[in-house]
């Protein structure tokens, strides 16, 4: 029995087929995953050089805020009651 021929299909050229489209299937997922973090890399420089910050981010994390920004001045309060 040969590889060509089982029940009059080409197993090998199957096969072959089969290979190609999980070396395809797996290399295209490599470039994706490849890519966003590539992506994900450029938006932390750009954010990074912008705000001077330094931290990490990424989408698990949260945006914190630079150490020498001024915490907010309190609002001023005026007394409407006197008359």
């Amino acid at each position: 029995m040969s590889t060509e021929d089982v029940n009059g299909a080409d197993v090998e050229g199957t096969l072959k087929e089969a290979m190609e489209k999980a070396v395809s299937h797996t290399v295209a997922n490599a470039l994706k995953n490849t890519v966003e973090e590539e992506v994900w890399n450029a938006i932390e420089q750009a954010i990074q050089h912008v705000s001077g910050n330094t931290s990490e981010l990424h989408p698990s994390s949260s945006i914190s805020t630079n150490e020498d920004e001024k915490p907010p001045e309190e609002p001023t309060v005026i007394d409407c009651t006197e008359g």
